[in-house]
């Protein structure tokens, strides 16, 4: 895998994501990157607020300077659903926090998935409608803060989705999901819900590391 981080101090990222033939990550600051938008995407992005369009802008240009490592044209990722098209020769996944953002894409995965959390951003409020009573007991089995944990497993169900969806084109409910964190950066996903096409979530490999106040994921089904 091609990663490339235009700071420096991200590279503890790289963990999270395996080293894979025909596959590429970008991560930049969320600023104004209007510049390297193609003019489909210009128009997409217009109504949005400062904000959003800045985080949006960022997103493409990740996913532009992807394309590049790829030896892929530069072609505009368009929105379907408020999700990302991508062209049919290869997969990809877009996130961003309020400050970074980043893109990965695939020839060789039939779904990928790409997540970014703010450590601590999931708050034990919202645990019972994220996540089951099993996973949170799960956690206690780790050595990672709840704070992390909580976060991981939140990111990595994002990370999960996104892969799956590009494959069955079903969302899955968070309830319908159980992450497995595991202790040497990796997690896995185990579907309990009743859309079967949507196990295929269960065959998947899912990575994570964390970087300052950032916890990433990516999750990729062959």
């Amino acid at each position: 895998m091609h990663r490339s981080f235009e700071n420096p101090l991200w590279a503890d990222f790289a963990s999270a994501l395996p080293d894979v033939a025909g596959t590429a990550m970008h991560m930049a600051a969320v600023d104004d990157h209007a510049a390297a938008l193609l003019p489909e995407e210009v128009a997409l992005g217009a109504s949005m607020g400062k904000s959003r369009a800045r985080e949006f802008a960022t997103g493409r240009m990740c996913v532009h300077m992807a394309q590049e490592c790829l030896d892929l044209p530069i072609s505009p990722i368009l929105r379907e659903h408020r999700a990302p098209v991508f062209p049919s020769a290869y997969r990809g996944a877009i996130t961003h926090s309020t400050h970074i953002a980043a893109a990965v894409l695939s020839r060789v995965h039939r779904g990928v998935g790409l997540d970014l959390e703010i450590v601590g951003r999931v708050k034990p409020n919202l645990y019972a409608s994220l996540f089951t009573p099993q996973e949170q007991q799960a956690w206690t089995r780790t050595s990672l803060p709840e704070s992390l944990a909580a976060s991981l497993a939140f990111s990595a169900k994002e990370a999960g989705y996104k892969a799956t969806h590009t494959i069955v084109g079903e969302f899955i409910a968070f309830a319908d999901a159980e992450i497995d964190i595991e202790a040497d950066g990796r997690f896995s996903i185990r579907y309990i819900g009743t859309h079967s096409p949507n196990s295929v979530a269960n065959t998947g490999r899912g990575y994570w590391s964390v970087c300052d106040d950032h916890v990433l994921t990516a999750f990729f089904i062959d």
